[in-house]
């Protein structure tokens, strides 16, 4: 049976948040909490199975320099209610909770509203600059990231350590006598952690409209401790990781290994698709010592190399490119594999030695 996910809407906060909260959305693994400061979107995953408590990565999107107390306000009233009964006490409990479909943050900077709304289960933000504004005093910054880069494909990625967040590249319009109109933009690093936009010339008599899509939010890992170190996409959509598991329950889909080879950690190399909702695969790979995947990219063909440090003796299916390199302990570095998948990885290149 199909699961249905109901779309996103923004709830009223009347006391089921924090009071910094003004209004929270619940979208598919993560949640949307809307501050005067920030947006804070937190992913979890349950750990050991569902048996103990979530362990969250939190993002803070803030814009940098812009307006510190806002007007916020939802917009599009919709039908839904939420219900809180909290405890013992009815003075805690919060019933007929408002919804909306859209949230308003005003004159985040002159002339610029900030509007969250859902894009089916996921997000976006958009950036709307009132006539003869200046788009270019926004600038977005990104608390509680790792690594943050552009791709190629002109996505901004975000590495937490354990989530993947990214946001596509952005869209950018005007809406002229009823037709949209596309308008060249682009993501622009303009400090550590913080981005700004490059945009084409446009008519600036009429408003603009920057759209960055927040693609989706991904907790990848199992029962120990796992990090991803490194994460390319594909002109699809589809995005890549690598990194290191100490996890015995690492979640594999058509694995070249599909366990741990030994008991120290593996590297692993993983593929999730263009919706973020199924891993297309993702395998262990490593010897029978401590690896780990550093670094990762993928060309057109969607050939995958990736920087792996691997210790130990190969898993079988892997050894025949190091079997005239004896002994039970050495480093490789920097393996290519094409089209992993289906329990294949038809290169494996290998150089190191003791």
């Amino acid at each position: 049976m199909r699961r249905i996910e109901p779309p996103l809407s923004f709830e009223a906060n009347q006391g089921q948040a924090d009071r910094q909260v003004k209004f929270l959305a619940r979208g598919q693994g993560y949640n949307v909490f809307v501050t005067p400061a920030a947006t804070v979107l937190t992913v979890a995953r349950d750990v050991n199975g569902g048996r103990d408590v979530q362990r969250p990565a939190a993002v803070r999107v803030r814009l940098v320099g812009g307006n510190a107390n806002p007007v916020i306000e939802g917009l599009d009233e919709s039908p839904t209610r939420s219900n809180y009964f909290i405890g013992r006490d009815p003075a805690r409990w919060r019933t007929n909770v408002p919804h909306y479909a859209r949230v308003r943050l005003r004159d985040v900077y002159p002339g610029v509203d900030e509007v969250l709304h859902p894009a089916g289960t996921q997000f976006e933000y958009d950036l709307v600059v009132s006539a003869n504004a200046e788009p270019s005093r926004i600038r977005i910054g990104f608390d509680g990231v790792n690594a943050m880069r552009v791709n190629d494909a002109g996505s901004l990625i975000l590495d937490t350590g354990d989530a993947s967040i990214e946001q596509r590249a952005p869209s950018v319009y005007q809406e002229i006598d009823g037709v949209r109109r596309e308008v060249v933009g682009r993501y622009v690093v303009t400090g550590p952690r913080e981005v700004g936009f490059d945009i084409a010339a446009y008519d600036r008599t009429r408003p603009l409209v920057i759209d960055p899509v927040v693609v989706y939010a991904t907790y990848l890992g199992g029962d120990g401790a796992d990090s991803g170190y490194a994460v390319a996409s594909d002109g699809a959509g589809s995005v890549y990781v690598t990194g290191v598991t100490a996890s015995t329950d690492f979640p594999t889909a058509n694995p070249v290994q599909p366990a741990r080879n030994g008991t120290s950690d593996d590297a692993f190399v993983l593929k999730i698709d263009s919706t973020g909702t199924r891993l297309v695969y993702a395998t262990y790979f490593g010897g029978s010592d401590s690896d780990v995947g550093r670094g990762i990219a993928v060309d057109a063909s969607e050939r995958v190399c990736d920087r792996l440090d691997v210790v130990g003796r190969l898993p079988d299916a892997e050894r025949a490119a190091s079997e005239s390199r004896r002994g039970e302990r050495r480093i490789h570095r920097e393996t290519e594999c094409r089209r992993f998948g289906s329990g294949l990885c038809d290169i494996s290149r290998w150089f190191g030695g003791r």
